[in-house]
């Protein structure tokens, strides 16, 4: 899978790596799109695709997942189950099956199955099913919504910056002092980068450490005893010995 060539330029764009300012060349291409499908995995994780397929019924109460276009074992979840489903319409009124109580994933030893607990759909009826799939962005196809795709592409230019780091913290020679500096403060920018870019894709996402408050504290000298002459005590509150 490879990622279009205007997404590779943003990325580097964000890595000021364009045109006569290129540092790394046009090799580091292969390791900038692994960056963008990393991001786009663990985007993927915390705002899944969405996706609706028609099933129709075949008298049984078992249906092999792997005509849910899209759905993938073990990463993919059923979120809603329409029975019977038809073609929607100004009086349409969905209905919905029972999560706990109709409906369950099975599985034997080889496939799995959406499995309709006590019904068997006739051959004439359909079942709606809503299930997450995995985000994809390549040249062929892109699933990222437009609002999300800057968040995307920045998570990408902080994959990439890691990466980068790593490659440059491997390149340091201990026979040559100065350039072993050089690299050691190169690793250490891109990994400052990364971090900036991190966090701009958890503030898109609204994720990220929670901003804790500190409790607050007063400290003020209290007088036991009124400031009189002669001496008295207060009326509450006296003090203890």
């Amino acid at each position: 899978m490879v990622a279009p060539t205007a997404d590779l330029e943003l990325v580097r764009q964000r890595l000021r790596d364009t045109g006569a300012n290129s540092t790394f060349g046009t090799d580091v291409d292969p390791a900038l799109d692994t960056a963008i499908q990393r991001a786009v995995e663990e985007y993927g994780s915390d705002r899944p695709r969405e996706v609706v397929v028609d099933l129709t019924g075949n008298a049984t109460s078992f249906y092999d997942v792997t005509a849910l276009t899209g759905w993938v074992n073990d990463a993919s979840r059923v979120l809603r189950v329409e029975y019977p489903a038809s073609a929607v319409g100004a009086n349409y009124t969905p209905e919905f099956l029972d999560p706990i109580a109709d409906w369950q994933i099975h599985r034997d030893t080889t496939k799995y199955y959406l499995y309709l607990i006590g019904i068997t759909p006739a051959v004439t009826e359909t079942i709606r099913v809503w299930f997450t799939a995995q985000h994809t962005l390549s040249t062929a196809t892109d699933t990222i919504p437009t609002k999300d795709k800057r968040a995307v592409l920045d998570l990408a230019a902080s994959y990439a910056c890691l990466m980068l780091a790593t490659e440059a913290a491997q390149s340091v020679d201990m026979d040559v002092p100065s350039e072993a500096t050089n690299f050691r403060e190169a690793s250490d920018r891109l990994l400052s980068i990364a971090k900036a870019w991190r966090a701009q894709y958890d503030g898109h996402m609204s994720q990220g450490p929670e901003v804790s408050t500190k409790a607050a504290v007063a400290i003020r000298d209290w007088d036991m005893t009124p400031k009189t002459s002669p001496p008295t005590v207060w009326l509450t509150h006296r003090g203890r010995r």
